[in-house]
């Protein structure tokens, strides 16, 4: 667990570290849909490029 704590780089889901309990401090999550072709962010709302469409279009 030491070994892991020293752990802190970037990669392509952002920078990771480790705090003492295992989580990495710098995770998010966003909620993408689909829309036309395109990813349309609607999670969290500081990063959302659209409103949620809710009832999503059936596939």
């Amino acid at each position: 667990a030491a070994e892991m704590r020293k752990t802190d780089r970037n990669s392509l889901l952002g920078r990771i570290q480790f705090d003492e309990t295992g989580d990495n401090p710098n995770f998010a999550l966003s909620m993408g849909q689909h829309r036309d072709g395109k990813i349309v962010l609607v999670s969290p709302k500081s990063a959302a490029t659209g409103e949620i469409a809710y009832p999503a279009l059936p596939w």
